[in-house]
């Protein structure tokens, strides 16, 4: 958690009370664990997907309960096919949400594996990287 709280800046943020979470519906769970564990853990949760998107925690949602959902569910909404729709990721969990669009963007400072089925690779969030593709891609 120290970790999550520098690479957000968020040191102050106090989780909460979460005393009730059994009587609420959770859709995604960031779990801190290395692999081995996940590896244990994910054998007790068979309708569940783990994505790792940093070294030290992975993300747990219900199996099909990935961004490219969400991305689905958005083009239907709004009527576009997935070829007129763009986007962006970094890490392991965004790979099914790149291979839902048309275009998929992945940043420099990425994971290596997101990088390798992106369609283009633009520099880090710090470095103007959403600016820059949609500059390359003429949005802006």
């Amino acid at each position: 958690m120290d970790e999550v709280h520098r690479m957000t800046n968020n040191d102050h943020q106090e989780a909460g009370d979460v005393s009730d979470i059994h009587l609420k519906k959770v859709y995604m769970a960031m779990t801190f664990v290395n692999e081995e564990e996940e590896k244990e853990l994910m054998k007790k949760l068979p309708h569940c997907s783990s994505s790792r998107w940093y070294p030290t925690f992975c993300d747990i949602t219900p199996k099909g309960g990935t961004k490219a959902k969400g991305i689905e569910a958005f083009l239907s909404y709004y009527n576009f096919t997935n070829k007129e729709c763009m986007a962006f990721g970094d890490g392991g969990n965004d790979i099914p949400m790149l291979n839902a669009v048309g275009i998929g963007i992945a940043m420099k400072d990425g994971n290596d594996e997101l990088k390798e089925i992106a369609d283009y690779i633009t520099d880090s969030i710090d470095e103007d990287g959403i600016s820059k593709a949609c500059k390359h891609f003429g949005l802006l």
